[in-house]
């Protein structure tokens, strides 16, 4: 512990190192929400990051991952805090293999295998077994016979272990107004072997005196694994973390891989974790853009009293997508939860260059201008105008996109998204929308004519 202490103190984003060692009162309560070390043979350590830093949250972990060495009987595990709180608190590694079946041996050996088979997966990292070893214990072994004769119970036994290992409340100190508990307990050289347990006396209810090592015998062993239900069915979960890559194309190599393993009957796989959580955000969030796609055009198509010019200005939304696929490729940034909140966004707000020029173009029209002189018009009129409009918000968003602070990593791919659509969007819309403007006008033109013949007839 004090060796990745002192791996993470020595860089300059890291402003606060706290170490956790062994199950105590403040730690329980993380305990029984699944946070926190869960035994005496395990430790956490929780780093904080300076706001203003020169590498994100993944680049720390990825340093950390590189620099802390090999550890023999002993892994080190890696948890993003910002992603777990995004989640609601739950925690869950970006990739979790869940295998369900009835054998526990079975399990594990499917377990192994998949282990072996998504490590090969470039960018995977962190790869562990939710069926772990138990923890090492002793175990007592009491002869009751012998502790009946003796007058000594099982529980009295029990207490006196707890005593000498983990200390006894004896009574408490005051002095000057403060109160300082006195805890009785062995040294700690005194309990660190299987012997030291069996030399513990023990009062008798006789008065005498015995000693725990002649009324019971002290094995070293392990303690019972703990074993997971989903839905009454019995699980492994082989889980891993994502570096270098996006989640979604490791989820595609992983699931290649997962197909060349063979499952005996009544076995099945389910692949979850944030890859899962991910594709049903996408999958809301879709329906989301979708509503809000039509919500636009409705409003749109009440106040221009026309369902074809709306329909022509709707056309920005997709020429807003390609700046963002440019953005998002050229920053380097993947495809997520934030980003997708940016596009979002960018259907309410890029059809606003597309209305102002489209509702000048009717306007001069109506005065009895010619259609291609008010599109060139509008054009030349409305391009400060959109231009400067576009430019607010691109320019509003700009600290946000390229921000090293604290949460820079979640806010980044947002205004990467909204900055990439409104700069291409903006451009394509002086271009494109004229164009689709003019085509759209001459069929409705047309469509009209027809109709105006055939009602004639």
């Amino acid at each position: 512990m004090k060796q990745i202490e002192a791996i993470a103190q020595s860089l300059n984003d890291v402003e606060t190192v706290v170490s956790f060692i062994g199950v105590e009162e403040t730690t329980k309560m993380g305990v029984a929400f699944g946070m926190g070390v869960k035994g005496p043979n395990e430790g956490e350590i929780m780093i904080r990051l300076k706001e203003k830093r020169e590498r994100t949250s993944a680049e720390v972990t990825d340093y950390l991952r590189k620099h802390i060495p090999p550890y023999f009987d002993g892994k080190v595990e890696f948890i993003d805090m910002a992603q777990m709180m995004i989640s609601g608190g739950a925690i869950g590694a970006p990739i979790e293999v869940k295998i369900f079946g009835k054998d526990l041996n079975v399990l594990k050996d499917i377990a192994g295998r998949i282990s072996d088979e998504i490590t090969r997966v470039p960018g995977i990292q962190d790869v562990r077994v939710s069926l772990e070893e138990g923890k090492p214990e002793y175990t007592i072994y009491l002869d009751r016979r012998k502790a009946a004769k003796l007058g000594v119970s099982a529980g009295l036994i029990g207490q006196e272990i707890r005593a000498a290992f983990e200390g006894q409340l004896a009574t408490r100190y005051r002095e000057a107004g403060d109160e300082f508990d006195l805890v009785v307990k062995l040294n700690d050289d005194q309990n660190d072997k299987p012997s030291d347990i069996g030399l513990l006396p023990i009062a008798t209810l006789s008065g005498r005196t015995v000693r725990v090592g002649d009324i019971a015998n002290v094995e070293r062993g392990t303690g019972p694994v703990e074993l997971t239900r989903e839905g009454q069915k019995r699980l492994i979960t082989v889980s891993a973390n994502v570096s270098g890559r996006s989640l979604g194309k490791v989820v595609k190599d992983v699931n290649r891989r997962l197909r060349g393993v063979a499952l005996p009957e009544g076995y099945f796989i389910k692949v979850g974790g944030e890859a899962e959580k991910m594709n049903e955000t996408f999958y809301w969030l879709s329906w989301g853009f979708a509503f809000a796609v039509l919500l636009v055009y409705m409003i749109m198509a009440s106040e221009f009293e026309s369902f074809v010019h709306p329909f022509t200005i709707m056309f920005t939304v997709p020429l807003a997508w390609i700046g963002v696929c440019a953005g998002l490729l050229i920053s380097g940034t993947s495809l997520s939860l934030t980003s997708m909140m940016g596009i979002l966004v960018l259907a309410g707000v890029i059809v606003n260059n597309g209305i102002v020029l489209v509702d000048y173009i009717n306007l001069l029209r109506r005065k009895g201008m010619d259609k291609i002189q008010a599109i060139v018009l509008a054009g030349k009129t409305k391009l400060r105008a959109v231009i400067l409009t576009a430019l607010t918000a691109i320019l509003a968003m700009g600290p946000m996109a390229l921000s090293h602070e604290r949460g820079a990593e979640m806010r980044a791919p947002m205004a990467v998204s909204v900055i990439g659509g409104l700069l291409v969007g903006t451009l394509l819309t002086l271009l494109v929308i004229p164009v689709l403007y003019c085509i759209f006008d001459d069929l409705t033109g047309k469509l009209r004519a027809k109709s105006h013949k055939i009602l004639a007839e």
